[in-house]
């Protein structure tokens, strides 16, 4: 047992060194008595003054061993703005009632940087609490790289008597106090020991001992590490799309605060916000804030404004074929959307067969008829791409006649002589086209004869035309 203490005692560093002189300094030991320039030396190694920091630290709880006897003591290190954190222990040894035990023992303090989140500069030690001691002083410390951890508990052992006869501190990183590592053994393990921790988002600020000439009992005062400054948020999500909400996201930011979004420049989107949720009433942009709410350990921090565009959205035309038609001198509508509801323009591509007006189809001639449905967007939506739908125009219906007249003059005594031209109208339920000569039958006393076809193809009335002859 003693050799395992002086073993851990020769791998002390430069730390348990310089903790032993001070250990001198605080009982005044006449050697130094005359050595003021070591004394100034080390004075400005490890009594540096705290700078101004943002954090504050306060004694909120109590952790410790529950058996053994001896006084309890409690000492604090500087607690409230720039206030200070336990980050190793110092102990020495004695054999207490056949058994190696702790005494003298004392804990250091510093401050923390001015981010609240890695050790600063020693500033006192609280003790030594005990009095006899045959081994040490060694040291137990969280102070390693990247120094960004304090105590935050101990596994503390005990001797069959109760008395402490070792201590293995916990670290935990700053500021939360999250278990980082259980150090190894300072002093001697035995098969009898508790367990204890700083609650949760808490580290060691104090120190409480029982002790008469030995350690009795040992543990720590906790308090949370607060006011600290989380590292910078950044608000992540930056494109949307005109008629879709954004679910906002956001990096960064310390501790276990919510997220709170805000939006400060409503800007050309008109944007507005449910909580994570983004909404814009046209496309163009605008600005958002986030904010991750203080916790025990932190202050509230946001984000910069952040800008955030809504596109145009795409937009898609639905235009159904008209299928075949049969030729018609009325017009047919057709009813193409867009899924923008914007209106939809149509044009003919074939205006030798068929025409448009609006979202009208006038039907000019049999064959293909090619129709293009377009929108050309606006200032939230892109232009649609083309619908294009050919369809035909059929004739299989024949013209009915509706009519016939003499469209020509007779005179005024009402008779046609040889060489007059009678001309004969008939009108047809359809425009009619005429190919080749036809002709009409025409009773001229009683004797039939053959109008021919003179005009009108194209047209739903053919004017035949027959010369009198002698």
């Amino acid at each position: 047992m003693v050799e395992g203490f002086n073993a851990v005692r020769r791998r002390a560093s430069l730390r348990t060194f310089i903790s032993r002189i001070r250990r001198f300094f605080n009982r005044r030991n006449s050697i130094f008595g005359g050595v003021a320039a070591l004394v100034l030396v080390f004075g400005l190694l490890f009594a540096s003054a705290p700078t101004a920091q943002a954090y504050s630290t306060v004694v909120w709880s109590e952790v410790r061993s529950t058996t053994g006897g001896g006084g309890d003591v409690r000492a604090d290190c500087a607690t409230g703005s720039a206030g200070e954190v336990i980050y190793e222990v110092i102990s020495e040894g004695v054999i207490f009632a056949g058994a190696n035990t702790l005494t003298y023992t004392r804990a250091n303090c510093s401050t923390l940087t001015a981010a609240g989140t890695s050790i600063g500069a020693y500033q006192r030690t609280l003790g030594p609490y005990g009095d006899a001691r045959s081994y040490g002083p060694v040291l137990s410390t969280c102070y390693f790289a990247p120094y960004t951890y304090a105590v935050i508990g101990a596994i503390v052992y005990k001797t069959p008597n109760g008395y402490v006869s070792g201590v293995a501190l916990k670290c935990g990183l700053l500021p939360t106090g999250a278990y980082y590592t259980t150090l190894g053994v300072l002093g001697w393990a035995t098969s009898t020991y508790e367990d204890i921790s700083c609650p949760a988002n808490q580290v060691a600020v104090g120190l409480f001992v029982g002790y008469g000439g030995i350690l009795d009992k040992f543990g720590f005062r906790c308090g949370p590490v607060s006011g600290v400054s989380q590292t910078a948020v950044t608000v992540t999500s930056t494109t949307g799309t005109f008629g879709s909400t954004l679910a906002l996201t956001s990096s960064g930011g310390s501790g276990s605060g919510t997220v709170a979004y805000a939006v400060t420049s409503t800007g050309t989107a008109g944007c507005s916000v449910s909580g994570t949720t983004l909404s814009a009433t046209s496309a163009g942009s605008c600005t958002v804030t986030a904010t991750k709410a203080a916790d025990t350990n932190y202050n509230a921090s946001s984000s910069s404004a952040t800008t955030v565009t809504f596109n145009k959205a795409n937009q898609t035309i639905t235009f159904a074929n008209p299928g075949t038609k049969e030729r018609s001198s009325t017009p047919f509508a057709v009813a193409p959307t867009a899924s923008s509801g914007q209106t939809v323009s149509i044009a003919s591509s074939t205006t030798s067969v068929c025409t448009t007006s609006g979202l009208n189809i006038t039907m000019v001639n049999t064959g293909t008829c090619t129709i293009v449905a377009s929108q050309s967007g606006n200032s939230n939506y892109n232009a649609a791409t083309d619908v294009t739908n050919s369809f035909t125009i059929q004739d299989t219906t024949a013209p009915t006649v509706s009519s016939v007249s003499i469209s020509s003059s007779a005179g005024a005594d009402n008779t046609y002589i040889s060489g007059d031209s009678i001309q004969v109208t008939v009108n047809f339920s359809e425009a009619v086209n005429v190919t080749g000569t036809p002709t009409i039958p025409v009773v001229i006393g009683s004797t039939s004869r053959s109008a021919s076809y003179a005009s009108g193809s194209g047209s739903t009335a053919l004017v035949f035309s027959y010369t009198v002859v002698s």
